[in-house]
């Protein structure tokens, strides 16, 4: 999670460096930090469950957790600023580019989307099979 926050805060300075829009589809990272924080939530509580996780462990996982998914939001709310500022008359729109997106509706987005999810999961299932 922390590597994708990372990516995530690397990519947003990159934008704002270079005003780029085509950048902002490689913030696809905040999707798949939200599918990691359910995997993860759903995980800490079959853990909890099974008695493998004290409770007062698993609050600051989760507070961790949040905290982790709230910065990658923060980076995508970045891009979308920056995609705003390059094309002035999408800014009234960036809800429904963003619905847009996440929706399937951006080759490029699709694209980075899966490669990340692909990278981060894999990750996860090593580190479960450790």
């Amino acid at each position: 999670m922390l590597k994708v926050s990372n990516d995530n805060i690397e990519k947003s300075f990159t934008l704002l460096k270079k005003y780029d829009e085509k950048l902002y589809t490689e913030v696809a990272d905040e999707e798949v930090m939200d599918d990691l924080r359910n995997t993860l939530h759903d995980n800490h509580l079959t853990r909890l469950r099974d008695g493998e996780c004290s409770v007062k462990a698993g609050i600051v996982f989760l507070d961790v957790l949040s905290h982790m998914e709230s910065i990658t939001d923060i980076c995508s709310n970045i891009g979308v600023a920056i995609v705003a500022r390059v094309n002035p008359e999408t800014a009234s729109l960036a809800h429904t580019y963003i619905s847009s997106l996440h929706q399937g509706g951006d080759t490029n987005f699709n694209e980075e989307y899966l490669a990340a999810h692909s990278e981060f999961f894999t990750r996860l299932e090593e580190v479960k099979q450790v």
